[in-house]
């Protein structure tokens, strides 16, 4: 009965080999394929697959267990004499048919008898009965799986319930881009070849439904993907705006888990309060956020979740850069800087640009006196005590008579944490403008504040 265990040897390769490969390609394969990962049948394909890889294993394990007995107990008459008389085999009961050294038909029985027999004489006895049951249980779940696998693929994916316009842009005043190591001046377009967006910079957000029903907007959630000291290179300024967004929000990665805070904003001169969620769009009703991270002394690479219901749908909408995640650099490390030349068309280092320079060379060093007294230091470290508390400031980047600062500690209600402040020295006075809008003016000692 020698081949009764080659062929269980074949049964347990094959339903390993089916089992296995059906678990493999839909959790391996399929996922990379789907264009609507929600679509109802793959919960149901992807139990099926571990259904098929499992039970192939187990069919497979004892098949090879059957084919061991049946190695130990194989044989039957040596070939070259004749054999006369019967010849007892082990069987099942049954009718067979002999006719010169062929049988035919189920054997049966538990004595085959022959009349005249030349060569070996060899009688297989099939496969346990449990054994091919189990073989087609694994064909009919891979045929199952397969199957599922390709409605699931071929399914037309339904329209995302919400759409995402995503800008980056360098903000306004502070921010810019940073370009490494240039080697001329840098054509002015809206995002310079390699440029990184510079702290303070901003990522726009227009956000509409696609779908008459409305699109509930729940929330909104940063994650850190990478974070590495801050690019050096060449700053690229970028010109002063007006009033802030109403939909504005902070995303602090000085922080390594940071969160999307609404911001006050300003509009026609009056102050507006911070955002905050759920708002809602639909096909003719947008959203556009205005989210401005800030880092001081990194790059970090980031992106933004968005957390949505429509009636009974559930989803989350990952915003980054075309695929890419977001890039914030710090101006901590770079080493000068470009401005704009409109005649030209271009980025350039011309006579024209304010240079960076140092807190001192740009004449911020010392004590100030106005609501309080803020002094510098040498190292771009600062100090603002006033009747409120008292705030501890670091100078970012000093270009010309511009500084770009953010706040290290605050007691102060005029400052929180993490607040970008920008200072113009005018020689004899220094006038702050905070985060919110806010304008604080200081002067030297013994000169009169302006």
């Amino acid at each position: 009965m020698a081949d009764r265990g080659v062929r269980a040897l074949r049964i347990a390769a094959g339903a390993l080999v089916f089992g296995v490969a059906a678990w493999a390609l839909v959790q391996f394969g399929v996922p990379g394929w789907l264009s609507d990962e929600r679509h109802p049948l793959r919960p149901v394909l992807e139990a099926a697959s571990w259904v098929a890889g499992l039970l192939g294993l187990a069919v497979s394990v004892a098949a090879l267990v059957v084919s061991t007995r049946v190695g130990g107990r194989s044989g039957g008459p040596a070939s070259g004499e004749p054999v006369r008389g019967p010849v007892q085999v082990s069987g099942d009961s049954g009718n067979d048919q002999v006719s010169g050294n062929t049988m035919s038909g189920h054997v049966g029985g538990s004595v085959v008898q022959a009349h005249t027999i030349t060569g070996a004489v060899t009688v297989t006895a099939p496969l346990p009965r449990w054994v091919l049951g189990a073989v087609g249980l694994v064909a009919v779940v891979v045929l199952g799986v397969a199957v599922m696998a390709v409605v699931v693929v071929t399914a037309p994916a339904d329209e995302a319930e919400l759409r995402a316009v995503v800008t980056v842009s360098p903000g306004k005043c502070a921010g810019g881009w940073v370009v490494p190591n240039p080697t001329g001046p840098i054509p002015l377009t809206d995002r310079p070849e390699g440029a990184i967006q510079a702290d303070q910079g901003q990522v726009v957000l227009t956000l509409q439904g696609s779908v008459p029903a409305a699109v509930v907007l729940q929330s909104l959630r940063v994650e850190v993907v990478s974070r590495k000291p801050a690019a050096s290179g060449v700053l690229l300024d970028t010109p002063c705006g007006a009033d802030v967004t109403p939909r504005s929000f902070g995303v602090d990665l000085n922080k390594d888990n940071p969160s999307a805070v609404g911001l006050p904003g300003t509009e026609g001169g009056e102050t507006i309060p911070a955002p905050r969620f759920p708002f809602q769009v639909n096909e003719s009703e947008v959203e556009q956020f205005v989210i401005t991270p800030s880092v001081a002394t990194d790059e970090v690479e980031w992106r933004l979740h968005l957390t949505w219901t429509s009636g009974t749908r559930r989803g989350e909408t990952t915003i980054d850069d075309n695929g890419r995640p977001f890039r914030t650099t710090g101006t901590t490390a770079v080493t000068t800087n470009y401005c704009a030349d409109l005649t030209a068309i271009e980025w350039t280092p011309n006579y024209s640009c304010l240079r960076l320079q140092s807190p001192t060379a740009g004449g911020f060093v010392g004590a100030w006196e106005g609501p309080g007294t803020i002094t510098f230091n040498d190292d771009g470290t600062a100090l603002w005590k006033s009747a409120t508390g008292e705030a501890h400031i670091r100078l970012l980047s000093v270009i010309g008579y511009l500084a770009t600062a953010d706040v290290t500690a605050s007691t102060t209600p005029e400052l929180a944490p993490g607040d970008r402040v920008r200072f113009a020295n005018n020689t004899d006075n220094l006038r702050a403008v905070t985060q919110l809008g806010k304008v604080l003016t200081w002067c030297k000692r013994g000169a009169t504040c302006q």
